[in-house]
């Protein structure tokens, strides 16, 4: 595939089944709309995308429009008109196709008796004039076979894409030899256009020896300042959160660590007084339902602020649900029948193979069973998101001993030799489709417990190990 590459308004994706995504990202009307299929402008052709194909008789594309059509009714009255054609267009970055009439044409014959000349006749064009099968970088790479826990049965674990879905070179014995003098078509996209993918393998999640995690526990610790982006609750402290107390950075170690959170200045809270840790042992950020940003979380020295380096945490995130109105309160359910889907939750992170610095080494869902969907966002983000409607009844009372529907709704994190990571947040439908979503948010819950998803057994606790026999009975 291939589109105009960094001014690009098409947002490219990955979505668990095999699919690959292309979106919109900015406002349009009707005066930019295309005239014809060819010659666009610059603006119509950072809005368009060309996917090439070989050696098939058919082929299939996925077409939804979003907000998806549940979290607004009035939606079953709109509509998008899909615009496709057979052209090939003039992306930038590759020569426009020589149109077949500018060929050369045979010289005329000669005036002389004699035949005209061997070279005179004209020649075929080179090898190297045959179309090169776009490299493999230029299709994003599936999600990672590793996120699923091991070992639980093979149709536990969201199963990747196929490698068919990628583009693969024709065979060799379907090109023509030598090539017709017909002209190729352009040159494959420049690797710079392609999506960053998420990391291709990672550690099978239940080898992390979940003994070695950092203790951290927000239950008992003291917030010192709470102000993110100075939306407050406390607006006279510093433009951040910091709390301290939240633990060690081993198991062992006596030191205590505190935690900082730096936003960026998008950040807008709903109700900025549920930021923090809370009475259940959750640490909270509240998110005003317009917003996509991005959350710089850091280890301090609860002593000098300064950060210290954690050699391995983990950082789980629960409660992955969408709103749903309109339903009466007994028939409520998951998939929000005879209602409307209200806001979910996006939460995307980075690998340590998108960044080796602060990125996670692994992760681990519910697998099968659960209702977190698994993306990737162009920027090098893993995209977690919710996919089914939740109730207050159904959030977790508590980090850890979750039930079976909680734990299909969670996502686990694993770090190693970092002492900071981020976490990219945004709630869906997007912002432009509803100016109400100013006044709506969510909480989005996390913990540095380690979670007991199924395929892994739970790590056991040091209390566990057997207690040496008691002295012997016999007489003396």
């Amino acid at each position: 595939y291939i589109t105009s590459g960094g001014t690009s308004e098409v947002e490219i994706g990955a979505v668990t089944g095999g699919w690959t995504s292309f979106s919109a990202t900015l406002a349009g009307t009707g005066a930019d709309n295309p005239g014809t299929v060819q010659g666009l402008t610059e603006d119509q052709l950072n809005k368009a995308v060309s996917l090439y194909y070989s050696n098939t008789s058919s082929f299939q594309l996925r077409v939804r429009l979003f907000p998806p059509p549940a979290f607004n009714a009035t939606l079953t009255d709109t509509g998008r008109n899909i615009l496709l054609s057979g052209v090939v267009l003039d992306f930038p970055g590759c020569p426009p196709p020589i149109p077949p009439s500018a060929s050369p044409s045979p010289p005329p014959p000669s005036a002389s008796p004699s035949p005209p000349p061997p070279s005179a006749s004209p020649s075929p064009p080179p090898p190297s004039a045959s179309p090169s099968p776009p490299p493999p970088s230029a299709s994003p790479s599936p999600p990672p076979a590793s996120v699923s826990p091991s070992p639980p049965p093979p149709s536990a674990s969201p199963s990747p894409p196929p490698p068919s879905a990628s583009p693969s070179p024709p065979p060799p014995s379907t090109s023509p030899s030598p090539p017709p003098p017909s002209p190729p078509p352009p040159s494959p996209p420049p690797p710079s256009s392609s999506p960053s993918p998420p990391p291709p393998s990672l550690p099978d999640p239940c080898s992390v020896d979940r003994t070695l995690m950092a203790p951290i526990d927000f239950l008992s610790s003291n917030v010192l300042y709470n102000n993110l982006n100075g939306v407050g609750p406390t607006t006279t402290d510093p433009t951040q959160i910091l709390v301290s107390n939240v633990g060690s950075t081993t198991p062992t170690s006596g030191a205590t660590m505190g935690m900082r959170i730096v936003s960026d200045s998008v950040y807008q809270a709903h109700k900025p007084n549920r930021n923090g840790p809370n009475a259940k042992g959750f640490f909270v950020l509240n998110i005003r339902g317009e917003v996509d940003t991005i959350l710089n979380f850091t280890f301090v020295d609860d002593n000098s602020q300064d950060p210290v380096t954690v050699p391995n945490f983990v950082i789980s995130i629960y409660d992955f649900d969408r709103g749903c109105s309109g339903q009466s309160a007994g028939l409520r359910n998951k998939t929000c029948d005879g209602g409307s889907f209200d806001l979910g939750e996006v939460v995307m992170a980075k690998s340590s193979t998108a960044d080796p610095a602060q990125g996670f080494d692994a992760y681990i869902t519910s697998g099968g069973t659960s209702e977190v969907e698994i993306g990737a966002v162009t920027g090098g983000w893993t995209s977690f998101s919710a996919t089914l409607a939740g109730t207050g009844a159904d959030n977790p009372g508590t980090v850890q001993g979750l039930t079976e529907d909680q734990l299909n709704k969670a996502v686990s994190l694993y770090y190693s030799n970092t002492s900071s990571f981020q976490l990219r947040v945004r709630l869906f439908p997007p912002p432009a489709f509803n100016a109400t979503l100013t006044d709506t948010g969510r909480n989005i819950l996390l913990s540095g417990v380690v979670l007991d998803f199924p395929g892994c057994p739970p790590p056991i606790p040091p209390s566990a190990s057997p207690s040496p026999p008691p002295p012997s009975t016999s007489p003396s």
